[in-house]
Protein backbone atom coordinates (compact mmCIF):
# COMPACT_ATOMS: atom_id res chain seq x y z
CA UNK A 1 0.00 0.00 0.00
CA UNK A 2 1.31 3.43 -0.90
CA UNK A 3 1.98 5.63 2.11
CA UNK A 4 1.51 9.41 2.02
CA UNK A 5 4.66 11.28 1.09
CA UNK A 6 5.76 14.84 0.43
CA UNK A 7 5.04 16.28 -3.01
CA UNK A 8 6.45 19.29 -4.78
CA UNK A 9 4.08 22.10 -5.72
CA UNK A 10 2.59 21.62 -9.18
CA UNK A 11 3.69 24.47 -11.44
CA UNK A 12 4.24 24.70 -15.17
CA UNK A 13 7.28 26.85 -15.78
CA UNK A 14 7.89 29.20 -18.72
CA UNK A 15 10.15 28.10 -21.54
CA UNK A 16 13.82 28.57 -20.72
CA UNK A 17 16.59 28.63 -23.32
CA UNK A 18 20.02 27.11 -22.92
CA UNK A 19 22.79 27.16 -25.49
CA UNK A 20 23.96 23.90 -27.00
CA UNK A 21 26.79 22.41 -24.87
CA UNK A 22 25.51 24.27 -21.76
CA UNK A 23 24.14 21.88 -19.12
CA UNK A 24 20.51 22.02 -18.02
CA UNK A 25 20.47 22.45 -14.24
CA UNK A 26 17.30 22.07 -12.18
CA UNK A 27 16.31 21.83 -8.53
CA UNK A 28 13.18 21.70 -6.41
CA UNK A 29 12.37 23.54 -3.22
CA UNK A 30 10.66 22.08 -0.20
CA UNK A 31 11.26 18.46 -1.20
CA UNK A 32 11.30 16.05 1.73
CA UNK A 33 13.62 13.11 1.04
CA UNK A 34 13.85 11.73 4.55
CA UNK A 35 13.71 8.00 5.13
CA UNK A 36 12.77 6.01 2.04
CA UNK A 37 11.49 8.94 -0.01
CA UNK A 38 13.39 9.64 -3.23
CA UNK A 39 13.25 12.21 -6.00
CA UNK A 40 14.51 11.53 -9.50
CA UNK A 41 14.64 13.93 -12.44
CA UNK A 42 13.82 12.90 -16.00
CA UNK A 43 14.76 14.76 -19.17
CA UNK A 44 12.08 14.22 -21.82
CA UNK A 45 12.12 15.24 -25.49
CA UNK A 46 9.32 16.84 -27.50
CA UNK A 47 8.01 13.40 -28.47
CA UNK A 48 7.46 12.60 -24.79
CA UNK A 49 10.25 10.04 -24.50
CA UNK A 50 12.83 9.91 -21.71
CA UNK A 51 16.30 10.84 -23.00
CA UNK A 52 18.17 11.03 -19.67
CA UNK A 53 17.67 10.01 -16.04
CA UNK A 54 19.41 11.73 -13.13
CA UNK A 55 21.47 9.14 -11.26
CA UNK A 56 21.37 10.84 -7.84
CA UNK A 57 17.96 10.67 -6.17
CA UNK A 58 18.73 12.25 -2.79
CA UNK A 59 19.84 15.83 -3.53
CA UNK A 60 16.71 17.54 -4.94
CA UNK A 61 18.72 18.66 -7.98
CA UNK A 62 20.01 17.46 -11.32
CA UNK A 63 22.32 18.47 -14.16
CA UNK A 64 21.88 17.17 -17.71
CA UNK A 65 24.67 17.68 -20.30
CA UNK A 66 23.40 18.88 -23.68
CA UNK A 67 26.47 18.26 -25.83
CA UNK A 68 25.10 15.07 -27.39
CA UNK A 69 21.44 16.13 -27.47
CA UNK A 70 19.73 17.53 -30.58
CA UNK A 71 18.58 21.14 -30.41
CA UNK A 72 14.89 21.53 -29.69
CA UNK A 73 12.32 21.50 -26.89
CA UNK A 74 12.57 19.41 -23.73
CA UNK A 75 10.86 19.02 -20.36
CA UNK A 76 12.40 18.09 -17.02
CA UNK A 77 10.10 16.13 -14.70
CA UNK A 78 10.63 15.58 -10.97
CA UNK A 79 9.35 12.23 -9.77
CA UNK A 80 8.86 11.80 -6.00
CA UNK A 81 8.38 8.20 -4.89
CA UNK A 82 8.64 5.89 -1.91
CA UNK A 83 11.46 3.39 -2.42
CA UNK A 84 10.12 1.13 0.32
CA UNK A 85 7.15 0.13 -1.81
CA UNK A 86 7.78 -2.37 -4.58
CA UNK A 87 7.87 -2.47 -7.50
CA UNK A 88 10.07 0.59 -7.97
CA UNK A 89 9.40 2.90 -10.92
CA UNK A 90 11.09 1.63 -14.08
CA UNK A 91 12.83 4.62 -15.64
CA UNK A 92 14.33 3.62 -18.96
CA UNK A 93 15.75 5.91 -21.63
CA UNK A 94 13.59 5.71 -24.73
CA UNK A 95 10.29 4.96 -22.97
CA UNK A 96 7.36 7.38 -22.91
CA UNK A 97 7.20 9.44 -19.74
CA UNK A 98 3.44 8.93 -19.46
CA UNK A 99 3.80 5.14 -19.60
CA UNK A 100 5.53 4.81 -16.22
CA UNK A 101 3.11 2.76 -14.12
CA UNK A 102 5.09 0.96 -11.43
CA UNK A 103 6.02 2.56 -8.13
CA UNK A 104 4.46 4.56 -5.34
CA UNK A 105 3.95 8.15 -6.49
CA UNK A 106 1.23 10.61 -7.41
CA UNK A 107 0.73 10.31 -11.16
CA UNK A 108 -1.11 13.63 -11.55
CA UNK A 109 1.49 15.58 -9.59
CA UNK A 110 4.35 13.94 -11.46
CA UNK A 111 3.03 14.55 -14.99
CA UNK A 112 2.11 18.17 -14.26
CA UNK A 113 5.27 19.21 -12.42
CA UNK A 114 7.84 20.02 -15.06
CA UNK A 115 10.03 22.78 -16.42
CA UNK A 116 10.31 23.53 -20.13
CA UNK A 117 13.64 24.04 -21.88
CA UNK A 118 14.78 24.78 -25.40
CA UNK A 119 18.31 23.77 -26.37
CA UNK A 120 19.27 26.53 -28.78
CA UNK A 121 21.75 26.04 -31.63
CA UNK A 122 25.13 27.72 -31.41
CA UNK A 123 26.03 30.32 -34.01
CA UNK A 124 28.87 29.49 -36.38
CA UNK A 125 31.04 32.32 -37.68
CA UNK A 126 33.55 32.34 -40.53
CA UNK A 127 36.03 35.17 -41.13
CA UNK A 128 37.42 36.14 -44.53
CA UNK A 129 39.89 38.85 -45.50
CA UNK A 130 41.38 40.41 -48.60
CA UNK A 131 44.82 39.44 -47.25
CA UNK A 132 47.57 39.70 -48.32
CA UNK A 133 47.68 43.48 -48.67
CA UNK A 134 50.49 45.98 -48.89
CA UNK A 135 51.26 48.09 -45.84
CA UNK A 136 49.21 51.29 -45.87
CA UNK A 137 46.37 49.75 -47.87
CA UNK A 138 42.94 48.83 -46.44
CA UNK A 139 42.55 45.39 -44.94
CA UNK A 140 38.94 44.20 -45.07
CA UNK A 141 37.65 41.57 -42.65
CA UNK A 142 34.19 40.07 -43.09
CA UNK A 143 32.31 37.85 -40.66
CA UNK A 144 29.61 35.51 -41.99
CA UNK A 145 27.30 33.86 -39.47
CA UNK A 146 25.36 30.65 -39.99
CA UNK A 147 23.14 28.88 -37.48
CA UNK A 148 22.19 30.46 -34.17
CA UNK A 149 19.25 32.83 -33.75
CA UNK A 150 19.17 36.36 -35.24
CA UNK A 151 19.82 39.13 -34.43
CA UNK A 152 23.58 38.99 -33.90
CA UNK A 153 26.10 41.28 -32.24
CA UNK A 154 29.74 41.37 -33.34
CA UNK A 155 32.83 42.11 -31.29
CA UNK A 156 36.14 42.42 -33.15
CA UNK A 157 39.50 42.37 -31.39
CA UNK A 158 43.07 41.39 -32.09
CA UNK A 159 46.52 41.54 -30.58
CA UNK A 160 47.28 45.18 -31.42
CA UNK A 161 44.61 47.61 -30.26
CA UNK A 162 46.18 50.38 -32.35
CA UNK A 163 45.04 48.59 -35.49
CA UNK A 164 41.50 47.64 -34.57
CA UNK A 165 39.05 48.66 -31.86
CA UNK A 166 35.93 46.76 -30.85
CA UNK A 167 33.27 47.17 -33.51
CA UNK A 168 29.66 45.98 -33.73
CA UNK A 169 29.92 45.36 -37.48
CA UNK A 170 29.76 42.32 -39.71
CA UNK A 171 32.47 43.77 -41.94
CA UNK A 172 35.34 45.91 -40.80
CA UNK A 173 38.02 47.80 -42.76
CA UNK A 174 41.27 48.83 -41.15
CA UNK A 175 44.39 50.37 -42.65
CA UNK A 176 47.48 48.64 -41.30
CA UNK A 177 50.33 51.12 -41.07
CA UNK A 178 52.33 49.53 -38.26
CA UNK A 179 55.56 48.27 -39.81
CA UNK A 180 55.60 45.43 -37.25
CA UNK A 181 52.92 43.81 -39.40
CA UNK A 182 55.63 43.09 -41.94
CA UNK A 183 57.24 40.56 -39.62
CA UNK A 184 54.36 39.45 -37.37
CA UNK A 185 51.19 37.95 -38.80
CA UNK A 186 48.16 39.52 -37.13
CA UNK A 187 45.27 37.34 -35.91
CA UNK A 188 42.02 39.28 -36.01
CA UNK A 189 39.40 37.62 -33.81
CA UNK A 190 35.64 38.06 -33.68
CA UNK A 191 33.07 36.92 -31.13
CA UNK A 192 29.46 36.69 -32.28
CA UNK A 193 26.54 36.64 -29.84
CA UNK A 194 23.06 35.67 -31.03
CA UNK A 195 19.61 36.60 -29.69
CA UNK A 196 19.73 33.76 -27.14
CA UNK A 197 23.10 34.83 -25.77
CA UNK A 198 24.89 31.92 -27.46
CA UNK A 199 28.38 32.77 -28.70
CA UNK A 200 30.91 31.68 -31.30
CA UNK A 201 34.47 32.83 -31.88
CA UNK A 202 36.74 32.60 -34.90
CA UNK A 203 39.72 34.43 -36.34
CA UNK A 204 41.61 35.19 -39.52
CA UNK A 205 45.33 35.80 -39.89
CA UNK A 206 46.17 38.83 -42.00
CA UNK A 207 49.39 39.11 -44.00
CA UNK A 208 50.72 42.57 -44.76
CA UNK A 209 53.55 42.88 -47.25
CA UNK A 210 56.00 45.68 -47.90
CA UNK A 211 55.12 48.01 -50.75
Amino acid sequence: TCRPFAEIIVTVQPQLKVCKNTPISVSTTGCNLTGTYKQVFLLVNAAGNIVAVDAIDTDCAATFPTTLLPVGDYKVYALNYDSAVLPMPTLTVGTAVNSITAGCYNTTTFLNAYRCYTIAPLPVVAVTTNSPVCVGNPLTLTATVSSGTPNYSYNWNENRAADLANSALTAYTVTVTDTAALTDAVAYEITVTDANGCTATNFAIAVVNAT
